[in-house]
């Protein structure tokens, strides 16, 4: 069997990452004194084949892979929908019910092959109201995209009800979907939000964009919550994977879960926040966070090498794993002769606070057990990360 190296999909052991929702809160706040979740609601495992490489516009390394998306569910505009979680991308949008899938050369095609779940939003009879005039336009770095208008209405999960929630509605797709999901649930920046005061056939631009923040920020905004939501996710070990959905951990409300038990190591960190703006504009109440520690990469040679400390970004949709320039040049030569089924693969582990946490081989590859496996690894750069 060969193994190629190339980039895909790799899954830590189970974690919890805490983050605060304003410039407001304090990054010396550990997780041992984060209050305690009001709320949480939980995230799905969905397995999906990602195989609609038919509509990408350039062949994507993470095309072809199996990968485990998580999925959460929530209410819009009175119409139940499941979103895939994204905690490295802005946006919260979901289809139009009457949307138009676009091929590579942006011809109309089947419905179909953009792999949505059947329902989506209608906004024939939805409950709130288009941003008028607005325009909703936003890419991903497979070559897909999204183009539709925005819309506010009302945000329902778990029992608590956000008011005059903002989010897209597309009507025009260009998406390699898992067949489960109708949209997708963004955690990340809130400066990068992409729907617009205008029209298309208007130029976009920071005076015109809506910066709106996602529901978990806006039940923090509303009074509904703490300042702190968790992404507490478990990783199914493989022996229990089957190709259905399966309970994946939560999306808390205002702290940590209850209800999470840690078992193994463990290793606390704090978070850092900066704020910004647009044109040189502060923008109040808005604010990035990141967490605030180094960490490096342990495997066989590692201390033959210097390594950048690095912050990870730890992005739930990334379909990969990205590696320090040195550790990815150290570690790489050592998997030629690996085998698929994970036999023989050089340990690699993420140390945080000193504490390693090692990667099941399994979970390094890509097409475990075939013929041709491939690597799922990247270079990120001399201190990039991304886990």
């Amino acid at each position: 069997m060969r193994l190629i190296q190339l980039a895909c999909a790799a899954v830590l052991p189970p974690f919890v990452l805490a983050l605060p929702s304003s410039e407001r809160s304090h990054s010396s706040r550990s997780h041992n004194l984060a209050p305690r979740a009001s709320l949480s609601f939980p995230i799905e495992r969905v397995p999906s084949t990602r195989s609609a490489t038919s509509l990408r516009k350039r062949q994507d390394l993470h095309s072809n892979a199996r990968v485990n998306l998580h999925a959460v569910s929530i209410t819009l505009g009175g119409q139940a929908v499941k979103l895939y979680l994204d905690t490295g991308s802005s946006n919260i949008w979901l289809i139009d019910t009457d949307f138009q899938c676009i091929d590579i050369d942006g011809h109309v095609i089947s419905k179909d092959t953009c792999r949505f779940v059947d329902s989506g939003f209608d906004v024939r009879t939805a409950g709130g109201a288009k941003i008028d005039p607005s325009f909703f336009n936003t890419g991903y770095a497979g070559g897909e995209y999204m183009i539709g208008v925005g819309w506010t209405s009302d945000a329902e999960f778990n029992g608590v009800t956000i008011k005059d929630q903002i989010f897209g509605v597309v009507d025009r797709a260009h998406w390699a979907g898992d067949g489960y999901t109708s949209g997708l649930f963004g955690l990340g920046s809130l400066y990068t939000n992409q729907i617009y005061t205008n029209s298309s056939t208007v130029p976009v631009g920071d005076d015109s964009r809506v910066v709106f923040p996602n529901p978990v920020t806006e039940a923090w905004k509303q009074g509904l919550s703490n300042e702190y939501h968790t992404l507490a996710l478990n990783r199914v070990p493989f022996d229990d994977e089957h190709d259905g959905v399966q309970p994946a951990g939560y999306l808390a409300l205002g702290g940590v879960p209850d209800d999470i038990k840690v078992t193994g190591k463990s290793a606390t960190v704090p978070l850092i926040k900066w704020t910004v703006g647009a044109n040189g504009a502060y923008i109040d109440e808005q604010a990035w966070s990141a967490p605030d520690w180094k960490s490096t990469f342990t495997f066989p040679g590692s201390e033959d090498i210097t390594q950048e400390l690095v912050t990870p970004n730890m992005d739930t949709g990334a379909s990969g794993i990205g590696l320090p320039t040195a550790v990815h040049n150290a570690y790489t030569p050592q998997i030629a002769n690996t085998s698929c089924d994970g036999s023989g693969m050089p340990p690699l582990a993420w140390n945080v606070n000193g504490l390693d946490f090692y990667f099941d081989p399994l979970d390094l590859l890509n097409k475990q057990g075939s013929n041709d496996c491939y690597f799922q690894g990247y270079d990120a750069g001399a201190t990039g990360a991304a886990l």
